[in-house]
């Protein structure tokens, strides 16, 4: 026979960051065991997190980042886009894949071996058996929009597109990638979970790329940020006005 043998699975170690190389843009910048109870320290918590399972933690980053920016040390430049993936046991794996949006400005420690981006997958998605992955959206600061200006003053166009289209399908794309390849198999279902700013990526990868996720569940999505905006301020406008504050 001429097909190729089986893929084995893969052990939560450094021998990820040879066996796993989708392409030449990637790059595995870290992999952690982590045990069920163990406390974690995570960018979007404001006090640690406990570990529901054993799970096995990839760190990646996507270049080749905002090739626009020249200035290394603007906040609107980037190496590229990081993506965490969590992947339980082969024994708990329930076959599929959980992928969460962002929120806010999105950003987190995903490219960073010592930090964790997000919460979520280590205490939602781990007790219930799903490989997860989640992304910074193309940039390190957590919450922060400064990208969104080059040094120049100019908008920062490619981050943008990176933000809104590119990092969300490169997240779906490398988390298939490695979820097949650590288990030895492709998963049966991937499924999209993205609220706020997260849903508003959602429905952008679902318009233009429906087939990169068998389902989608879609909640509370920023669609018009200005709309949003607008609205939140004019509440405390009226309180204030009543209240006989001066609008000076």
């Amino acid at each position: 026979s001429t097909a190729p043998p089986p893929m084995l699975p893969l052990a939560c170690d450094d021998s990820i960051k040879t066996a796993f190389t989708p392409d030449g843009d990637t790059t595995v910048v870290a992999v952690r065991q982590i045990k069920k109870g163990e406390a974690l320290i995570a960018q979007d918590s404001a006090s640690p997190i406990t570990a529901a399972a054993d799970l096995c933690l990839v760190k990646l980053l996507v270049g080749p980042g905002a090739t626009a920016e020249t200035d290394t040390a603007a906040r609107s430049y980037t190496k590229g886009i990081g993506i965490e993936v969590w992947l339980p046991t082969q024994a708990n794996w329930n076959e599929r894949i959980r992928n969460y949006g962002g929120g806010g400005w999105v950003g987190g420690g995903h490219r960073y071996a010592d930090k964790i981006g997000s919460k979520v997958p280590a205490i939602v998605n781990a007790n219930m058996g799903y490989a997860s992955g989640t992304t910074d959206a193309g940039q390190p600061w957590y919450q922060d929009g400064s990208f969104t200006f080059l040094s120049s003053g100019k908008i920062n166009t490619e981050s943008f597109l990176v933000f809104t289209t590119r990092a969300m399908v490169e997240q779906a794309v490398k988390t298939k990638a490695l979820v097949s390849r650590y288990y030895g198999k492709a998963p049966k279902y991937a499924y999209y979970d993205g609220h706020s700013q997260g849903g508003r990526q959602g429905l952008k990868v679902m318009q233009e790329f429906p087939e990169l996720y068998d389902g989608y569940l879609i909640g509370q999505p920023l669609i018009s940020a200005p709309l949003v905006g607008t609205t939140a301020l004019y509440t405390q406008i009226v309180m204030k006005t009543e209240l006989g504050y001066s609008a000076l």
